[in-house]
Formats: structure tokens, sequence, C-alpha cells
């Protein structure tokens, strides 16, 4: 694409790995490339400045999550943060142990010291070893980190062997997908996930949010799956209104400087987050929010600012 075909600008992707891989070819290229949707911290500390991301990374998701334990999930268990027992269940690629390695100091750096980990391959057929020790451990709060398969197969396999865990939060991935939800039925109820904004959120924090649904369900015929396609959607935005700075042009020079001086308010976008990038090219206004598995609806439940219901521990 870059050299062959000249194309010197790219947006992408969704996986960590892949962002990684493709993000690499066009800095060392001189190419520009914005990422919209992976979230691997990695992404953001090399040094490049024709790399681009206006999604959140892994470090504010793990920041996210303390975040919210420290100010209600410490309460509704009444306990002393000091006191809370965590386990960090993750699946072993660059994604799950770039959130696991950020939920570490994060919680550290809140003053949660009692934290154990659990690694697993994300295409294990069987994750009772990992599900077996929780039910062990007996953490307060579970921080889990997975893709589709195996978010599904790790919530069956916790309500066969009857582990509840007061506060179990996904981080994104596929805690996320309806499909999820779908899946796992009642196993999914009282799941709290953070990740990018989902669609039952306060809408006067969301301009542009209906309007983004109602061309979804015109170009493919149904609901949106998660919020990832509306967060790349959010992000594709803010890359060609960069461009429109630019007058179309996409060389590395004309877009950073056109991206470095781009900025946009939190709350006027279709995710409610801002654009204003720091020395990284990293958007410093997007922060995810935490949501919960309600009725088979993940509402928004944290920060009030955005959220559609109260949160409330599982039972």
């Amino acid at each position: 694409m870059l050299t062959k075909e000249r194309l010197d600008l790219a947006i992408g992707t969704y996986s960590s790995s892949l962002a990684l891989a493709a993000s690499e070819v066009y800095a060392r290229g001189r190419g520009t490339y914005a990422e919209l949707g992976a979230i691997t911290t990695d992404y953001s500390t090399r040094d490049y400045d024709s790399v681009w991301r206006t999604n959140p990374p892994a470090d504010r998701f793990a920041s996210t999550q303390v975040d919210f334990i420290t100010d209600w999930v410490a309460g509704a268990v009444d306990k002393d943060v000091s006191d809370l027992k965590v386990a960090l269940v993750h699946e072993d690629s660059s994604y799950g142990s770039s959130v696991a390695r950020s939920a570490r100091t994060e919680a550290k750096d809140a003053g949660i010291t009692d934290i154990s980990f659990a690694p697993y391959n994300a295409e294990a057929s069987d994750l009772s070893s990992v599900v077996l020790r929780l039910k062990k451990a007996k953490p307060d709060i579970v921080i889990a980190v997975s893709y589709a398969s195996d978010a599904i197969l790790l919530a069956r396999q916790m309500k066969q062997n009857n582990v509840v865990v007061p506060a179990f939060i996904g981080t994104g991935g596929g805690h996320t997908l309806k499909s999820f939800g779908k899946t796992v039925g009642d196993a999914a109820e009282g799941i709290f996930n953070v990740d990018f904004t989902q669609y039952a959120v306060k809408r006067e924090a969301t301009p542009g949010l209906d309007k983004f649904v109602k061309a979804y369900r015109e170009e493919y015929g149904e609901e949106p799956a998660s919020g990832h396609s509306l967060t790349n959607y959010m992000g594709a935005n803010a890359v060609f209104n960069i461009l429109e700075q630019t007058g179309g042009d996409t060389s590395t020079g004309a877009f950073g400087k056109a991206a470095g001086e781009y900025t946009k308010k939190a709350g006027t976008t279709a995710t409610g987050w801002g654009v204003d990038f720091d020395e990284n090219g990293q958007n410093s206004l997007a922060n995810p929010y935490v949501m919960q598995w309600r009725d088979g609806t993940l509402e928004t439940v944290w920060p009030k600012r955005v959220a559609t219901k109260e949160p409330v521990l599982a039972k």
C-alpha cells in the first residue's frame, strides 16, 4: 500500500497486534498511520511522529477500572480499598498482557496490593483450571481481558462451577459484543465492562450517536454489534476533519501539523469524547466508560454524566 500504491495515509485496525505491525511499516516508510480502535499501550510509546490514535489506550482502560473500584465497588462490598482482593484473568497476547500490566500498576498506586494473575491462551478450549483458581481464591473483584470465544467460555464455566464474584469487570473485547449476552444468557447478568462508548448511554453527552446508528442500519440492515464501529466512526471523522484542514494533503508533514492543531471538546462527538493529541499522537480526551449487562442490554453505569442506570453488584 505504501510503496507500490503510494497510499501515504492509512487508518485501521481493531487488533493491537495488527496495529503495531501495520503502523511500524508506515512509520519506517515515512507514511502516516492513524489508529481508530486498537488499545495496546505500546502503540504510542515508540517515538514515531507520524503515528496517531483517536481511541483510548489500555492504560486508560485500567485507570477507569481502578477509579470505578475505588469510587464505587469498595463501598458496595463494604471494604477498604487496601483490603480488596483482586484477580486479573487475561488472554496472553499483546492486548491482554498490556491491560494486565497497566491494571496492576494502577491498582497498586491506588493502594490495592492483594492481586493475583491468571493468564491463558485465547484459543484454549477449556478454562476450568482458571475458573477453579477463582473459586478457591474467592476474590472480591475479577478484572478480565478476553476476546469473543474465550469470554463466552469463561462465563459458561464460571456458571457451571457456581463461581460468583461480587464485581466481575471485563475490558472491552468479547464482553462487549451482543453475541456474548445472547450466547451466555443469564450468565452475563451483572457483569461490568469497561470499554468504548456503547449505545445505552446518555444522549445529551454523545451528540451524533443517533445519526450514526441510523446510517449503520441503512448500510448494513441491522443494529451495530458493539461500540467498536461507533469508535471507528468517531475516529474516522476526526481524520477526515484534519484532512479538510490540509486541503486533502495526506503527506506526513501536512497531516501532522493539522492534527497537532485539531481539537474538540469532550461531549461534542458521537462517543462523548473530545480530541486533543499529545506529544505521542495519542488522543488525550478519549476515555472509556463502565457498562453493565442488565436484562440483556449493556447499560452505561459510570461515570454519572453518561450513565443510564445505577451500578449493582452481582447476586
